[in-house]
């Protein structure tokens, strides 16, 4: 499995650079992992509409849409973000969305509960969602969607190591959606109230972990190549 971290904050360029690798047939066969985290920034799903998901007298942040589907998030320093690409060829169990996401965020969950962290209560909510149980509610630690397209799979994970800051957080208008376990917590009140993180690297090293034991592979780290030009010209 191909490892990429990439060390620029900008959102712009880690989205596109996302994108290409599914665009331009980029590392074909392989299963790759991608980590960033970015500037303080709007995220909408490919098919949200900015005015029908954002303030508009709270723009004070970039809006960005991504490839896969699903709700609006905010970036921002010391959220991890995350993206697992996968042949659909070599991992066709992952056709079905249940399973894709109840293996892969199940699979999370255990690489926390076999690190330093296991006494985080962590578990899945809704179908797409990691809760952190916090002040008596379960809280929304890391939120995550999917597309598949060209044959692969794209899993996007967020996972917040460090609370935003809330101007960021209330650009977003209330969702039309809800999971059942926000009820009617307002975005401040849904995700977490304080980390237990330092900040993202040890959440990285577990997220690694659970996909080398997911994919059944080692990783092969070609960050270098993110950084040295030869796969930014393509984005």
């Amino acid at each position: 499995m191909i490892q990429i971290r990439s060390y620029s904050t900008s959102a712009f360029r880690n989205l596109k650079a996302e994108a290409s690798i599914i665009e331009n047939n980029l590392f074909l066969g392989q299963a790759v992992l991608f980590f960033y985290e970015n500037a303080p920034a709007v995220i909408l799903g490919k098919y949200q509409d900015p005015d029908a998901e954002v303030y508009a007298r709270k723009k004070r942040y970039p809006v960005y849409h991504r490839l896969s589907g699903g709700g609006a998030v905010v970036h921002a320093p010391d959220i991890l973000n995350y993206s697992l690409i996968l042949p659909m060829s070599r991992y066709p169990q992952f056709l079905n969305i249940e399973k894709s996401y109840s293996d892969i965020l199940g699979g999370i969950i255990n690489s926390f509960r076999e690190s330093s962290y296991a006494n985080l209560n962590l578990r899945l909510a809704g179908i797409s969602d990691i809760c952190l149980h916090q002040r008596g509610e379960c809280r929304k630690i890391s939120g995550n969607s999917q597309a598949r397209k060209k044959a692969r799979l794209l899993h996007h994970g967020t996972f917040i190591c460090k609370r935003p800051p809330d101007s960021l957080v209330y650009t977003l208008r209330p969702p039309a959606v809800r999971p059942e376990y926000r009820q009617n917590k307002t975005h401040r009140d849904f995700i977490i109230q304080f980390s237990p993180f330092g900040d993202c690297s040890h959440v990285r090293k577990i997220i690694t972990k659970a996909m080398e034991k997911l994919i059944g592979e080692k990783i092969t780290d070609m960050s270098g190549i993110f950084h040295h030009g030869k796969f930014h010209t393509t984005v």
